[in-house]
């Protein structure tokens, strides 16, 4: 049991975080909420930073704990990271913010609640496993978009808690069919179980139909996005930006710790069994074309920057859920690398969109970008850096993540996969004309309004290092795709 408690560091790291979250908070007077947020923002780093260490230093191991309830792989370590390092933003985003300024201890006892969930999200090789984390993560993101209740928060937490109750229900029953089928909630007993038996074909497509509602519901894919952009706009921004990156990445390490436990072997290799005598390669393509089309035809119209950020955010998870389909290695590597170019990205607008909403009365109508140009020209300018990026235009980062996640996709070239990528490109273009709109209002339109938009320098900072990133990964992206690449061992 030691051996395994080891091996559980980084978790047991924010659980003691919690606790002395909590114990501390029995010494602070009720009334000096200033003392209990340094304490809360202090305690949060210094988790989230001595968790982040214990991965880097253990990041080869690949062992499975709790009686293989638990895989500590270097896949799981690398989304981990990638969690905390959100984490670890979002809370600098949080502390900085005048949305949440107000914000109490227990709400950051929530963010690393969260954080846990993800991470056992990340490393669950039970079905199980699953269905706790994504409980772990969603009922605290529910109180997390209610936080504050001016504007739409509270309609949207219960929005969100409605749409997420149902889709967890359905999902945990085609866990239980799933189990009948088997016997067995082991994602490994799933991946050997070989008596398939053509009588239950049509009970295993229901299957995974309903546990894709699970999966689906958490990357905000279609149908079952309704709760995105409702919960975006109502979330405060700094909210809005953590769920648009860390419960994603989540959901994906969740379909991927799925979908390719039982489809490839580890040495890349396709193999034959149960999953792959039902055609979830179709099903799965069927979700990415409708997410792609709704997020970005739906974001077309929008004139609210976190309803428009949320459809964008629905349609990238479209493209990604379309690489699904080809069961590789260079799959897994290109949906991990397209993330990570995502965390800069979209963060890095919407920390912009919450700047611009301070300085105009809590509003993210479009109309005050603009002149934005003319206000503050270095915000102006890394904005349509995150704005070229997330079109897919080079030199950006994110041109090159598409490269990515279409090579994948035709690495193995079908009619399906074909026609995915074809779809993809012309949603990508699609995507341009909403984007372009926010650039358009920052250069080409004038202001109504005579105030200028100006910010800290710590904003202002960490915007720049986010361009830099973008702009680096755009021109100089190989190091960090063949460390990915490495870590995707199943």
């Amino acid at each position: 049991m030691a051996s395994y408690m080891m091996n559980y560091i980084p978790e047991l790291i924010l659980i003691i975080g919690i606790a002395l979250m909590v114990l501390f908070s029995l010494f602070i007077d009720n009334n000096d909420e200033n003392k209990e947020r340094l304490l809360a923002i202090s305690i949060s780093t210094m988790a989230i930073v001595g968790s982040i260490f214990v991965l880097i230093m253990n990041s080869n191991k690949h062992v499975e704990i709790f009686s293989n309830f638990l895989t500590i792989d270097p896949l799981a370590t690398i989304f981990k990271i990638l969690f905390l390092s959100v984490a670890l933003v979002s809370v600098w985003f949080f502390a900085r913010s005048k949305e949440t300024n107000q914000f109490a201890l227990d709400f950051y006892v929530q963010v690393l609640t969260v954080l846990i969930g993800m991470m056992l999200m990340a490393s669950a090789n039970n079905m199980l496993g699953l269905y706790l984390g994504l409980e772990m993560v969603s009922i605290p993101s529910y109180l997390m978009t209610g936080w504050k209740r001016s504007n739409n928060g509270p309609e949207a937490a219960i929005k969100y808690t409605i749409y997420g109750g149902a889709a967890s229900g359905v999902m945990i029953f085609g866990m239980s069919l799933i189990y009948g089928l088997v016997g067995n909630l082991s994602l490994s007993s799933i991946a050997n179980y070989t008596h398939f038996n053509s009588s239950n074909k049509a009970l295993w497509i229901i299957s995974i139909l309903f546990l894709f509602a699970g999966f689906g519901y958490k990357v905000a894919a279609a149908p079952f996005h309704h709760w995105s952009p409702d919960v975006y706009q109502g979330a405060t921004t700094p909210v809005t930006a953590f769920f648009s990156v860390a419960p994603k990445a989540a959901g994906f390490a969740m379909i991927i710790r799925f979908f390719y436990k039982n489809t490839i072997t580890t040495s890349g290799e396709t193999v034959t069994h149960v999953l792959n005598q039902v055609p979830w390669t179709l099903l799965v393509a069927i979700i990415a074309v409708i997410t792609m089309f709704i997020g970005n035809l739906s974001a077309i119209k929008q004139t609210s920057l976190k309803r428009m950020l949320a459809y964008s955010s629905i349609a990238h998870a479209g493209y990604m859920i379309s690489v699904i389909t080809v069961s590789s290695k260079m799959a897994i590597t290109s949906i991990l690398f397209y993330l990570v170019i995502y965390l800069f990205m979209n963060i890095g607008a919407f920390i912009i969109v919450s700047i611009v909403m301070e300085n105009n009365n809590g509003s993210d109508d479009i109309k005050h970008f603009n002149g934005f140009g003319s206000k503050n020209a270095l915000l102006a300018i890394i904005m349509a850096f995150f704005m070229f990026s997330l079109m897919g235009v080079p030199p950006f980062a994110g041109f090159i993540g598409k490269v990515y996640l279409f090579t994948a996709l035709l690495e193995n070239i079908t009619a399906i996969t074909v026609t995915l990528a074809v779809i993809a490109i012309i949603n990508s273009a699609i995507s341009v004309y909403y984007y372009a709109r926010v650039i358009k209002a920052m250069y080409l339109t004038e202001s109504t309004n005579d105030s200028t938009i100006d910010t800290t320098i710590d904003f202002k900072s960490i915007l720049f290092i986010f361009a830099i990133i973008i702009f680096v990964l755009g021109v100089y992206w190989a190091p960090l795709f063949n460390l990915l690449n490495k870590a995707v061992v199943m």
